[in-house]
């Protein structure tokens, strides 16, 4: 595994992608090789409507906002992985872990993950990973793997109008911080 104590990936200005997986104190961090054609980010608000006496419409009361939802593709090569001295195998393995939960004495504590991608960087708990294989078989394996990947933004942090960011940085990231 890679760990935090061993990133000499992420001291190259080359490779600017990476996921970070953290379980309380302990974290894991693991390269990727690809950066995502597109990312999804989307929040809905719940508006119910209430009628009021004496009222012939009803007035929309406000009773909150989604959780940010994020999703992203990525396209896993064998061969691009081995030149970048990855293994793919481990990246598979790490992505399925950030959906399982780790056991404590106090229950079920979620995984949260941080992805990078250059400057842009995404952190909450992966709800969902999927994994489509395709391309030529090679010693018995296919050579591209298609990665889903949802998540929502971490639910402790707590943003206003101020704090949203602008189109040319959505997830308002401090790039320092990275």
């Amino acid at each position: 595994m890679y760990t935090a104590h061993n990133t000499d990936f992420m001291q190259k200005k080359d490779n600017k992608c990476y996921a970070i997986l953290y379980y309380n104190d302990v974290y894991e961090t693991m390269p990727l090789p690809c950066y995502p054609d597109s990312i999804n980010d989307s929040l809905s608000a719940q508006w119910n409507p209430q009628q009021i006496l004496g009222r012939t419409a009803s007035i929309a009361a406000y009773t909150g906002t989604s959780d940010q939802d994020i999703s992203f593709n990525i396209k896993l090569h064998r061969e691009m992985g081995i030149e970048m001295g990855i293994d793919i195998e481990k990246v598979l393995q790490f992505l399925r872990k950030t959906v399982y939960p780790k056991y404590g004495s106090i229950g079920l504590k979620p995984p949260t993950t941080k992805f990078v991608f250059g400057k842009t960087a995404m952190y909450g708990y992966v709800k969902s990973v999927s994994f489509g294989w395709s391309g030529t078989i090679i010693d018995g394996l296919y050579q591209v793997c298609d990665v889903g990947i949802n998540l929502t933004s971490d639910p402790n942090n707590t943003y206003g109008v101020d704090d949203l960011g602008t189109s040319y940085n959505p997830f308002n990231v401090i790039i320092d911080d990275i």
